[in-house]
């Protein structure tokens, strides 16, 4: 049994001399050994020449008379940050609006344009509008439909 492993045992030896000496040898040479692992490699496919247009590539910014002066950013989970909170032991619930950016004041009016009655008030160091009432599909839907 021994007899048999010898020149096997010779044979990994010397290909780990080799490739201790020379790890230079690219795959070609490395291919040339009978190990299964070593396969050639395609040639590289080179994709077909299409023409493209320059007014195809152009971006054209919307205008600013669509974009709002203010931004709602989703959280981390892709929601938008419209959340209840409830005081007084739940006989008073508050809708805030959290993570706003820009003109607050101009968020808080359309708002107030989309759900009339509802007084609100803005927080500009937090980032907030807060809303009297429980609004928090209303909102949610009202921003979805902006866009945010």
């Amino acid at each position: 049994m021994m007899q048999r492993l010898r020149p096997l045992a010779a044979s990994i030896r010397s290909q780990a001399r080799v490739a201790a000496v020379a790890p230079f040898l690219t795959a070609a040479a490395a291919a040339n050994s009978h190990s299964p692992r070593f396969y050639s490699t395609p040639a590289p496919v080179t994709p077909p020449e299409t023409s493209v247009n320059a007014s195809e590539l152009s971006f054209n910014p919307p205008s600013s008379e669509s974009v709002p002066p203010y931004f709602v950013p989703r959280t981390a989970g892709g929601e938008l940050p419209v959340y209840s909170d409830a005081r007084n032991g739940g006989s008073r619930v508050y809708t805030i609006v959290r993570k706003t950016r820009g003109d607050l004041a101009a968020l808080q009016r359309d708002l107030a344009s989309y759900l009339t009655d509802v007084e609100s008030h803005v927080k500009p160091s937090a980032g907030q509008i807060v809303l009297r009432g429980d609004w928090v599909r209303e909102t949610k839907e009202w921003l979805a439909a902006k866009g945010f």
